[in-house]
Parts: structure tokens; C-alpha cells; sequence
């Protein structure tokens, strides 16, 4: 775990001290089971966050048990928001969102959301896979309050 504090210019007060924790690459298989994932989940709980970020790539390459991915993911006690990774589309891109979202973690295709603090995560979609629209990502709120933009590909770049 690494711990980054980042300066946000106009930031509204009300989100002065945010916390979010992200987790990437899980690639849940038979190599990466739901006992990793949940002793991930309890240490982003003990971070106290107030909103959990997952980038992508939630499944392996196999459809092995991923049903088992969604009890860890119940057990986050912050909201959390989800984008979806090339990974993801090679078991069925539709399942994996459901699987995802069974787990309470709402999926950002392409768009934004407004949080308490007046903060809004946004996802934008897997340029290897998916079809990333930076134009609709940022229409989705018409807001003029900083987005905090994720995608699972860091080729993708907001200027």
C-alpha cells in the first residue's frame, strides 16, 4: 500500500481531507481467490476511505468461480466505483458488470457521478477494448467541480 496526498485546485471545501483508496489488477481466478480479495477488502476498510476506487482487470483469463468475487466486495464499508479493463470483456463484458454491481460497486462506462462533498468519480472506458469517450465521460456532469477520472489503461489522459 502506498499513501498519496495530492493538491486539487479548486476542490470544494467540503471535500478538503477526501480519502479514496484504489485497487487494481485483481484478475480474480483460480491464482487470485476470494480469500485474497477480502484480505485486500479488510485493509482497505481499515483506511477508513470514503470512496473505493477498482480499475479494472476484475477477472483472469478464466470464468473460474468468478461468482465468488462478489462476497469480498459486499464487505467494503465506503461507496465504491468501478471501471472495466480488457480483462473483463474476454469472459462477457455484460456478466462481469452485473457480477460487479451484485457486489455493490457501481461500473462508470464513460461517465461521471456526484458524491457527497460534491466530488465526482468518473470512469472512463478500456481504450484497448472498450470504447472511451472523454467527451461523454465529462458530459455526464455539468458540473464545473474537479472529476477525479479513472481507466484501467494509463495511456488514457485527460490534458
Amino acid at each position: 500500500m502506498e499513501s498519496i496526498a495530492l493538491a486539487v485546485p479548486n476542490l470544494p471545501t467540503s471535500a478538503d481531507g477526501l480519502r479514496v483508496a484504489q485497487i487494481s489488477d485483481i484478475h480474480f481466478s483460480k491464482y487470485t481467490q476470494a480469500e485474497k480479495v477480502a484480505s485486500a477488502v479488510a485493509r482497505i476498510n481499515a483506511l477508513a476511505p470514503d470512496l473505493v476506487v477498482i480499475t479494472g482487470d476484475h477477472i483472469g483469463h478464466d470464468d473460474h468461480e468468478k461468482r465468488s468475487l462478489v462476497e469480498p466486495l459486499r464487505q467494503l464499508t465506503a461507496p465504491a466505483f468501478a471501471v472495466l479493463g480488457n480483462h473483463d470483456t474476454w469472459p462477457d463484458r455484460r456478466s462481469v458488470r452485473r457480477l460487479l454491481e451484485d457486489g455493490g460497486v457501481k461500473v462508470l462506462i464513460n461517465q461521471s457521478v456526484e458524491v457527497a462533498g460534491g466530488v465526482h468519480p468518473a470512469g472512463v472506458d478500456d481504450i484497448w477494448i472498450g470504447r472511451p469517450d472523454l467527451v461523454q465521460h465529462c458530459a455526464t456532469s455539468r458540473s464545473t467541480r474537479p472529476r477525479c477520472s479513472w481507466s484501467t489503461n494509463p495511456i488514457t489522459s485527460i490534458g
